[in-house]
């Protein structure tokens, strides 16, 4: 299967994937070539500061197994070459441009019932590896791991939690090498990207009460939603930084992902009214 993806706008992502399946038994090779150019804004006590520029070429091999229909493991070596330049404004370190190397061992398992709100069902995406002959940066062990469990109880009413992991072990690697939190579903109240650091969690736990039954054939229904996000970021420039917050709103269960409209509030003075489509849990 080749697949390509194309996106425009506010940045701009093309990428393109060959996946080739090897033995009957789940065995497949997938290379795979991708471009990113998007503007990265820097941000000081919630105000913009800085906008960074930051494009990324990439191109990379994927090798593994698929076994059943909810398991994955893999190993991934990827190269990229990268580029972070200052637009406006002051912060986010230095100017660079570089290249970078990446191999990784992921192993995923997907047993939700539905990809948009799941009533029940467990999800899990943990990968480990190495970031080596970076630019300005250290060679660097990284860990990743993503989870989400969901329960349905009496029919209408369903809990979801998620935790997330990255960590580069407190090993110093650039800026754009780095990790971020900020924005729907990753500290909701603050804005996109805020906190950058090299090792962050993210814990998330929400209630949805269905409200609503849409029509046959497009969704499964309207929610309520009420959540609680938590998550701290850290880098060897500043001392760690810890955020909640808490949000309300609604979502709908629709053929085209799960379309979520929210306030948060959170603790420093952030508060955002915020809009997405896609995985809820």
């Amino acid at each position: 299967e080749l697949r390509s993806t194309a996106r425009l706008g506010y940045m701009t992502d093309l990428s393109t994937e060959y996946y080739r399946l090897l033995t009957p038994s789940g065995f497949f090779l997938q290379p795979r070539a991708g471009i990113v150019r998007e503007p990265v804004y820097i941000w000081a006590n919630q105000k913009r500061v800085a906008e960074r520029f930051q494009q990324n070429l990439n191109a990379g091999i994927e090798a593994g197994r698929t076994i059943g229909n909810s398991m994955q493991i893999s190993t991934e070596w990827r190269a990229e070459d990268t580029r972070w330049s200052l637009t406006t404004g002051s912060g986010g370190g230095p100017y660079l441009n570089g290249t970078a190397q990446t191999g990784l061992l992921h192993v995923n398992i997907d047993k939700e019932t539905s990809g948009t709100v799941s009533p029940q069902g467990f999800r899990l995406s943990a990968s480990a590896g190495a970031l080596y002959h970076a630019v300005a940066s250290s060679n660097a062990p990284i860990a990743m791991l993503s989870t989400a469990r969901t329960w349905q109880w009496k029919d209408r009413n369903i809990i979801g939690l998620t935790a997330d992991i990255n960590s580069y072990l407190r090993a110093n690697v650039a800026q754009p090498f780095r990790f971020t939190l900020g924005g729907p579903r990753r500290l909701s109240a603050s804005s996109f990207d805020e906190y950058r650091g090299t090792d962050t969690y993210l814990a998330r736990a929400g209630y949805l009460r269905r409200i609503a039954s849409l029509p046959t054939g497009y969704g499964q229904g309207l929610y309520a939603i009420i959540g609680y996000e938590a998550g701290e970021i850290w880098s060897p420039e500043a001392h760690a930084i810890l955020r909640q917050d808490g949000t309300t709103g609604l979502v709908a269960a629709t053929p085209f992902g799960a379309i979520t409209f929210g306030v948060s509030i959170g603790d420093a003075g952030h508060r955002k009214v915020f809009f997405t489509i896609g995985r809820l849990f």
